[in-house]
């Protein structure tokens, strides 16, 4: 019941800051995307409650909260409030962590750590919202920082530390915010990243980490091949037995998950029908799994010109494209509306990757027209990045799904 109001409450946030930039943006922050849309921080609350007025965590909320409310809202003027906030933040940090190696603090060390990771974190998240349009070329490695700090971290920890629940789920976000930076770069993992993985899989058994384990693989197929340093029938071979995998892993979620098919007449449902989910954390999940099939499914068609494989790719296409109706049919969800509320624009953001992918890959021109025509939507209701990933799927520029993840702030706009 009380998940259910914060949900209503949080469809209704005001659609422009009502007080100061800084509060409002906050405000937004920590009700609609930490409280209701994403389950990557879910021990901001208790951490915050914790920690000190002005300190490092509490400046980082900030830095990520008003970048956050630039992306929300197409309010970039909110970046430069934002920067004040990440450099103090920064400082601040670098001060707690010097303390916390002094033998005077009073500071139990599990309490110190998880807040220094999940600052740092917030400024992993805040660099990928602020910087959507930052080229590797232009600075190599800047949006990898943080990732690759809060890494440093881990590893500093005693072991025991690393046995703490907090400590864990903070973990996880650092080592996929880590692949997910490095695949966009094209960059080689840090060294001791795999390993890293492999020792925290002893104490975390969960499908997000599974997931993770899946994008370690990708990612890894993605630089090599990128880098010169794989070889296409190596990686051929890699991406046919990777596809097998990924399709076990998907299936087993499916039968715990399974969409049911709704029939409509409403044009803006391809062919007549969509999926219903029981909530968007499930779509987005099963989603991934269709995301990383798709593209390893067009490598291999690119590669080999296989028939079957092409109709692989037209039926991850299709089913991808279905499960976006939910989100945008006032008729779908009781929560719709028109324009869209702030968690449909989160919503939104989140399948304009996929629908990219999409758009590149079918070659149905019908469902292509049908992607623009929906993305042209979202744009009219409140979804500002649709218009330009429309403008871009339009032109003879086709930047590849790695450079446009960056455009939308990376994983910024997923719920996982």
């Amino acid at each position: 019941m009380q998940k259910a109001l914060v949900q209503r409450r949080a469809s209704r946030l005001p659609s422009a800051p009502q007080w100061s930039p800084d509060v409002s943006s906050r405000h937004s922050f920590l009700s609609l995307f930490i409280g209701t849309y994403s389950s990557a921080f879910d021990i901001l609350p208790a951490l915050l409650a914790d920690s000190v007025p002005d300190g490092s965590l509490q400046l980082s909320v900030d830095a990520a909260s008003l970048a956050f409310m630039a992306f929300q809202l197409n309010r970039f003027d909110l970046i430069p409030l934002a920067n004040k906030y990440y450099f103090r933040a920064i400082r601040s940090l670098a001060m707690a962590v010097q303390s916390s190696i002094q033998p005077t603090s009073n500071a139990p060390s599990q309490s110190l750590s998880a807040m220094a990771l999940q600052s740092v974190l917030l400024l992993d998240f805040y660099d990928k919202m602020a910087f959507q349009h930052y080229r590797p070329s232009e600075a190599p490695g800047l949006l990898q920082i943080h990732a690759k700090g809060s890494l440093s971290i881990l590893r500093s920890l005693p072991k025991g530390e690393l046995r703490n629940p907090a400590t864990l789920q903070l973990a996880t976000q650092s080592i996929l915010v880590t692949i997910l930076s490095c695949g966009a770069d094209a960059t080689d993992f840090p060294e001791h990243l795999i390993g890293l993985y492999n020792e925290l899989g002893s104490y975390i058994q969960s499908d997000r980490w599974h997931l993770i384990g899946h994008y370690i693989r990708l990612v890894n197929i993605h630089i090599n091949v990128r880098n010169g340093k794989m070889g296409l029938s190596d990686a051929l071979k890699r991406a046919r037995e990777y596809s097998l995998d990924i399709v076990e892993e998907e299936n087993k979620m499916s039968r715990l998950w399974r969409p049911y098919r709704r029939d409509t007449c409403e044009a803006r449902a391809f062919d007549s029908y969509y999926d219903a989910y029981p909530n968007h954390k499930v779509a987005q999940a099963l989603n991934k799994y269709r995301i990383m099939r798709l593209g390893v499914a067009s490598f291999v068609h690119g590669l080999t010109g296989s028939v079957e494989v092409a109709e692989d790719v037209e039926q991850l296409v299709r089913t991808i494209c279905a499960s976006v109706p939910q989100i945008i049919l006032p008729e779908a969800r009781p929560q719709n509306t028109l324009p869209f509320s702030p968690l449909q624009i989160l919503e939104c953001s989140a399948v304009l990757s996929p629908l990219y992918l999409c758009a590149r890959h079918t070659r149905d021109p019908a469902m292509r027209a049908w992607i623009l025509q929906t993305l042209e939507y979202m744009a009219d209701n409140g979804v500002k990045m649709a218009q330009t990933l429309a403008n871009i799927i339009e032109s003879p520029l086709k930047p590849e799904i790695w450079d446009w993840f960056r455009m939308v702030g990376s994983y910024t706009c997923s719920a996982l």
